[in-house]
């Protein structure tokens, strides 16, 4: 072979080879500009296109990353983030949005070290700081968080929030009184903070300070009028204060705003005649170890825990192979007698036809999918998901199959493998999984 075919040769294939870098770098800009105008199903389309040309592009998994996080992906958003500082441990800012990531998923802990590791290299970032503490928190690990928020308001002393978070370690480690005067100094610098009106209520609610915590309580409701918790919490203080009819307005308000929580449901029944039920709810409320450290309603809606998604949404039915898939398959008779068993709902019969079709060709995604929907009206869940598995194996970007999986998870209750799933099928293009995970995460 001549030098100069060479020549001729490697100069032929060079404008292609610099065009398809061109095209990946284009898609990402792309990727980019539908992600600034919050296009985020659209921008993971144009991610997915880099990340399969270039799977080393830690930059295409962080910001697929972020769009996934919009969607309330938290599962897929931290998988990516891991994805991203496996190919480079050195780019911070994913270790910070992962870190608020695990920490919406309630991974306490991990949260913790992911943001500490964040905050180090960001020290100037005030929101870092707020949630490695909050996740401390969270931990239980109270003196870490003291030692924290001190630091905190050593560099941010006018922030309201800093505070709190003070009181509410100090509170961790059994300090109550100087908790109670962290909480007051958050008062003082910003006099309409909802947090922390609602913890000083919390204070004089558990001292019995009736009229003092119901005028607190008040305060937190000019605010945010549909805080149910603080509806039940004043009701509560009015009864004691002997102000029945008061009171039971404020129970009607609070059953019509969020008729599912705990506390509604402890007061829809109780008679407010009877001073023992009083007594015993506030014992309740008190007693709760969610009372000061734990979840606060602030602008959450209770009304939609109580939504059965599988009641909404269901598996989705067989699948038929295309022409060109029939061609490069050749399913046997079996196959096809299995589908029309499956569309008469004679789901015995159409899997023996399956187990038939798979002996003769085991290399079908659809036929294991299709059985697995037989499978799954059987109420026979882990032999759906054994197929289901199998499915995606043989076509990874299967996602009907991850959506079906992700359907039969959620009602065995594994809700943390299901929402990983939904990721996976709305990485590949089935969009709506997304809302399901939006439900998901008002729900959990």
């Amino acid at each position: 072979m001549s030098i100069r075919f060479l020549i001729l040769f490697f100069l032929s294939i060079t404008p292609n080879l610099s065009y398809g870098q061109y095209d990946i770098d284009k898609t990402m800009e792309e990727g980019m500009t539908a992600l600034g105008f919050h296009d985020y199903k659209t921008s993971i389309t144009f991610f997915n296109r880099v990340i399969e040309s270039r799977p080393t592009s830690h930059k295409a998994f962080f910001y697929r990353a972020q769009a996934k996080y919009h969607l309330y992906d938290y599962a897929g958003c931290e998988t990516d983030l891991s994805n991203a500082l496996n190919l480079n441990p050195y780019y911070y800012d994913a270790y910070e949005l992962r870190g608020v990531c695990r920490f919406n998923q309630k991974k306490y802990e991990k949260a913790s070290v992911d943001l500490s590791i964040a905050k180090d290299y960001n020290h100037d970032n005030l929101e870092i700081w707020q949630k490695l503490v909050e996740a401390e928190l969270k931990s239980g690990h109270y003196l870490t968080a003291d030692s924290l928020s001190i630091t905190l308001i050593q560099l941010w002393p006018d922030k309201s929030y800093n505070h709190i978070l003070h009181g509410l370690a100090l509170y961790g480690l059994g300090d109550i009184t100087s908790s109670e005067i962290q909480i007051d100094k958050s008062l003082e610098l910003d006099p309409y903070n909802l947090e922390a009106l609602t913890i000083k209520s919390d204070f004089l609610f558990k001292r019995e300070e009736w009229n003092s915590a119901s005028l607190m309580l008040t305060r937190a409701l000019l605010i945010h009028p549909k805080s149910s918790s603080n509806l039940i919490k004043r009701s509560l203080c009015k009864l004691k204060s002997g102000k029945v009819n008061e009171a039971i307005s404020d129970i009607h308000s609070a059953i019509d705003i969020a008729p599912h929580s705990p506390l509604c449901q402890l007061f829809k029944s109780m008679d407010t005649s009877s001073g023992l039920e009083i007594d015993n709810a506030f014992n309740e409320i008190v007693s709760s170890p969610d009372f000061i450290l734990g979840e606060r309603e602030m602008l959450s809606d209770y009304s939609s825990r109580n939504i059965d998604v599988t009641s909404i949404y269901d598996i989705l039915p067989q699948r038929n192979l295309s022409d060109f898939q029939n061609e490069a398959y050749k399913p046997s008779f079996h196959f096809n007698k299995g589908n029309e068993l499956l569309n008469e709902k004679d789901y015995a019969n159409a899997i023996a036809e399956y187990d038939n079709s798979i002996i003769q060709n085991t290399n079908i995604p659809e036929c294991y999918y299709n059985r697995s929907v037989a499978y799954a009206k059987l109420l026979s869940f882990s032999n759906a998901i054994k197929d289901l598995d199998e499915a995606i194996r043989l076509r990874p970007s299967f996602a009907e199959a991850y959506y079906n999986r992700g359907i039969i998870k959620l009602k065995i209750g594994l809700h943390d493998d299901a929402l990983l799933d939904f990721s996976k099928a709305g990485e590949y293009g089935m969009e709506f999984a997304y809302e399901i995970i939006k439900r998901l995460r008002a729900v959990l």
